[in-house]
């Protein structure tokens, strides 16, 4: 019966959360409190201010956004179309003296003109039968092909070629952008200007018609025999990358000579470069099939290919050199839909891929039907605008910063309120909190602490006079469960050997009973056959049955007198002859081992002994085996006397050695043994009423019993005989 145990584990269940979650302390409730009702109102109302800021700059983005691309395209058309007919205006006046030196050529061509000494003068005949002029003398330079013999004919056309010298001159100095003036005729012969070294520029052997400065101009090419504009090439004559103005010389209805006129790309770039326009927006050049003619090194850098503007002279020119394929804009996938509209209008806009998106607004120029397109990148065409986007942001923030600042030093100051009324209340209702915990622990007497609010104050002391009541309740309560536990402990104890007692007086006194029982029976139905040496016999085992039951009824009288001795039976005796005596006469020879010994063992209370030695010597014939040994030894240590008795029975089972020496107690192995579980409890029970004591111990091989009694000091005179009648057996 346990009855405080069971209150204070309902205390402790009382004191812990069952479902619901742990509330808050003071202190983090109060914290809440003024969370909840100053800084989040007024935290959503700043949010909502810096949101609506936020939204507004966004708002006024777009705005500008979309005002700028309306302006930027428009100028951007702008800039095309004038730039545009600018180059149209150009390239038509450069067109226009081509026609002219085309028109003054054919007249010099039918008209026979007589050679000057000096020019005649120049004059020499190379190897490989190219004719050429030998030096500068401020003039053109001529050079006839070896793949046509020069004769008499051929020296005509160029003496009478000679007399457009001037008008090559002039038309060459009034155009920055004309770097060069030439005549190619049918058969091979090329008269330019500015002078160049021909017999080491030109191929000894070169064919010109087949060139595109000559052949764009012929019949099949240009049937209107109008000034046209080639495509860029490598120009053999030694100026690198270029363009040419060419047009066709009729005479007498055939092709006799292409005039033309050579601007480089070079210059052509220069002149893009020139344009001012914003940005960072640039123009390219584009001819009628979509290849870039000029471009400045934005998009160079744009398209990621370098625009050629020269050209290493290693060998001479034997064919024509143009722009490779990766100059063609529907080459490239940024710019194929700009390829696209190209070929397909004349002027319009589009929007490409090209560093993260680009406006390309292009217009026609007249005459060579090439396209000049201005692109501008609409990141910086945007960027004023995200400047300004990007700086509200950045004042957004700053607010957001200050904000954040400003509720850190809101938090910091609240919360010092916070903790310092939390602590007014908490420190006592902690205070309060430890002594209910103490009072549960079992320190029923508190002090009640002093708070600065009266009704904690109060509360209290109301709690510490609570505690010492409740510690007097348990006092009482403690002393009437001592009393209680006691009560049933030995009533628990009765209880068993009870028990046990109606347990072995049932086994006990029923086997004799049965076996008188049923010799009467034979003898009542067989009496007058029954020999008189067979009724003594049943006659004695009926005396046996008998003799067990009154051992039985003795046992359980001493068991009842606590094995008290008359006090004559009580005397000095040495203890190893005592024992020595009374186990030669309980033991046969063949299975007693005693130990010798030679210290003094000299005991005050023989009888004792002799009571309990003559309990423990019957247990241990009883439980060991038929034949098996017993072993006593006597020893002396700390003024006491040992006897130790050992057998090599089966012993007992894990957990009953502990219920050795409890009356009326047997052995789960000893139910075919007679006996009344009387004989360990009266030799523990002798050997207690004279200060000793009796262990037992078992194992799997056997048993040992262990009797102690105190030795006495005396003289060898006063040490008697074992006097073995005077203990009762």
């Amino acid at each position: 019966m346990v009855i405080l145990p069971v209150i204070k584990e309902r205390a402790k269940i009382s004191d812990s959360p069952h479902v619901t979650a742990q509330p808050p302390k003071l202190r983090r409730w109060l914290w809440i409190s003024f969370l909840k009702a100053a800084i989040v109102p007024l935290l959503f109302v700043e949010i909502g201010f810096l949101v609506v800021f936020l939204i507004s700059n966004a708002i006024v983005h777009d705005v500008n956004v979309s005002a700028m691309k309306a302006t930027s395209e428009a100028f951007l058309e702008n800039v095309s179309r004038l730039e545009a007919k600018q180059v149209e205006t150009t390239l038509a006046a450069i067109a226009r003296n081509t026609q002219l030196l085309a028109n003054r050529t054919a007249q010099a061509l039918d008209t026979p003109l007589k050679p000057d000494p000096a020019e005649v003068a120049r004059y020499g005949m190379s190897k490989d039968g190219a004719l050429y002029t030998r030096y500068d003398n401020g003039t053109t330079a001529s050079f006839y092909s070896g793949v046509q013999p020069v004769g008499p004919v051929q020296m005509d056309k160029v003496w009478r070629l000679s007399a457009i010298d001037p008008l090559m001159m002039e038309l060459n100095n009034i155009d920055p952008l004309v770097i060069s003036v030439y005549v190619n005729t049918n058969d091979s012969y090329n008269r330019i200007y500015p002078y160049i070294d021909a017999l080491k520029q030109y191929s000894p052997k070169m064919n010109i018609p087949k060139f595109n400065f000559y052949y764009v101009a012929d019949e099949k090419n240009n049937p209107k025999r109008e000034p046209v504009w080639t495509e860029a090439y490598v120009d053999p004559a030694g100026q690198g990358w270029m363009i040419s103005s060419v047009a066709p010389v009729w005479l007498k209805g055939r092709l006799e000579a292409v005039v033309g006129q050579d601007v480089t790309l070079a210059q052509l770039i220069s002149r893009m470069l020139n344009l001012k326009l914003p940005w960072g927006s640039y123009a390219i050049l584009v001819d009628n099939q979509g290849h870039i003619i000029a471009m400045p090194p934005a998009a160079e850098k744009a398209l990621a290919i370098e625009e050629l503007t020269d050209h290493t002279y290693d060998t001479a020119i034997h064919d024509n050199t143009t722009k490779p394929g990766e100059y063609n804009l529907a080459a490239h996938a940024q710019t194929k839909k700009l390829a696209d509209a190209l070929l397909s209008r004349r002027q319009g806009q589009v929007v490409i891929p090209l560093n993260g998106g680009s406006v390309a607004s292009f217009h026609e120029i007249g005459g060579p039907k090439w396209k000049l397109v201005v692109v501008a990148e609409q990141g910086k065409i945007f960027a004023e605008a995200n400047r300004m986007q990007s700086r509200l942001t950045m004042i957004g923030w700053i607010m957001a910063l200050v904000l954040v600042l400003f509720y850190m030093i809101f938090f910091a100051f609240l919360y010092l309120r916070a903790k310092a009324m939390g602590d007014g209340l908490a420190r006592p209702i902690d205070q309060f909190a430890r002594m209910f915990g103490r009072i549960g622990a079992g320190d029923y007497d508190q002090t009640a602490p002093r708070a600065q609010i009266a009704e904690l104050d109060a509360l209290g002391l109301n709690i510490a006079a609570t505690g010492r009541r409740v510690g007097d309740a348990y006092k009482q309560l403690a002393a009437h469960q001592r009393v209680t536990e006691k009560a049933l402990d030995d009533l628990r104890k009765r209880s068993h050997e009870e028990l046990r007692f109606v347990r072995m007086i049932s086994h006990e006194v029923r086997t004799p009973l049965a076996v008188i029982d049923s010799g009467a029976q034979i003898l009542e139905r067989k009496a007058p056959d029954v020999q008189p040496s067979e009724i003594v016999r049943r006659m004695q085992r009926f005396r046996n049955g008998v003799a067990r039951i009154a051992g039985l009824v003795d046992k359980l009288e001493q068991s009842s007198d606590s094995a008290t001795l008359p006090d004559d039976a009580k005397g000095h005796a040495n203890a190893a002859q005592l024992v020595t005596e009374l186990a030669r006469e309980m033991i046969p020879s063949t299975r007693l081992q005693l130990a010798e010994t030679t210290t003094p063992t000299a005991i005050c209370d023989a009888a004792s002994l002799q009571l309990a030695l003559r309990s423990v010597l019957d247990n241990a014939l009883r439980y060991s085996k038929a034949d098996g040994m017993i072993r006593i030894d006597v020893t002396a240590q700390n003024q006491c006397v040992n006897v130790c008795v050992e057998d090599d029975g089966a012993g007992l089972a894990p957990g009953e050695a502990a219920m050795v020496g409890e009356r009326f107690f047997r052995g789960s192995n000893a139910a075919n043994t007679q006996g009344a579980g009387l004989g360990l409890y009266i030799a523990g029970k002798c050997l207690e009423a004279v200060g000793g004591s009796l262990v037992f111990r078992s194992g799997p091989t056997g048993s040992s019993v262990m009797l102690t009694l105190p030795a006495c000091r005396c003289k060898p005179s006063e040490i008697s005989e074992p006097a073995n009648a005077a203990v009762p057996a």
